[in-house]
C-alpha cells in the first residue's frame, strides 16, 4: 500500500509539474509564487496518491476499483473546478468543492499563480491526505486478513 501511494505521488507531482511549465510555455502563465505552487502540487499530488490508494483497497479487488474510480475522479474533477471553474457552476454544484481535496487543490494552485500561500487548503490537503491514509492502511490490513 504504501509502495502505491508513493509511485502514485511522484507520478502525480511530475504531470502538475509538467502541467504548470507547459501553461507557462504555452499560455505565458507564470507563478507569482513559484515555491508557493510546488508546495500546492506537492501537496495535491500526495492527496491523489491517498485518495486513489483509499480507493484501491475498499474496493478491495482490481475489477471493482477499475469500474469504481473513473467515476470518482470524474465526480472530483467535476466538482472540485478541475474541468470547469467553480465560478460559473451553480452553488449546488459549486457548494462541494469547498469540501472537496480536489477543490483545495485547484484553489491552492490558483491562489500560487496569483502569488500568495493558500495555508488553510494547504493544510487541508495535508490532513486529508493523512486521513486517506489511514484508511487505506485500515483496509490493508483487513483484505491481508481475508
Amino acid at each position: 500500500m504504501l509502495a502505491r501511494f508513493v509511485t502514485l505521488g511522484v507520478i502525480a507531482f511530475i504531470q502538475l509539474i509538467a502541467i504548470f511549465v507547459f501553461a507557462a510555455l504555452a499560455f505565458g502563465i507564470v507563478p507569482e509564487s513559484p515555491v508557493a505552487l510546488v508546495a500546492a502540487a506537492l501537496l495535491a499530488a500526495l492527496a491523489c496518491a491517498a485518495f486513489t490508494s483509499a480507493l484501491c483497497e475498499l474496493c478491495g479487488t482490481r475489477a471493482r476499483f477499475a469500474s469504481v474510480s473513473p467515476i470518482a475522479t470524474l465526480i472530483l474533477a467535476g466538482l472540485g473546478g478541475s474541468m470547469v471553474p467553480v465560478a460559473v457552476l451553480p452553488e449546488f454544484l459549486a457548494a462541494p468543492s469547498r469540501w472537496l481535496f480536489s477543490g483545495w487543490s485547484v484553489e491552492a494552485c490558483l491562489r500560487a499563480i496569483e502569488g500568495t500561500l493558500a495555508a488553510t487548503e494547504l493544510g487541508l490537503l495535508a490532513a486529508s491526505s493523512l486521513l486517506m491514509l489511514l484508511v487505506a492502511a485500515v483496509f490493508a490490513q483487513r483484505n491481508e486478513s481475508r
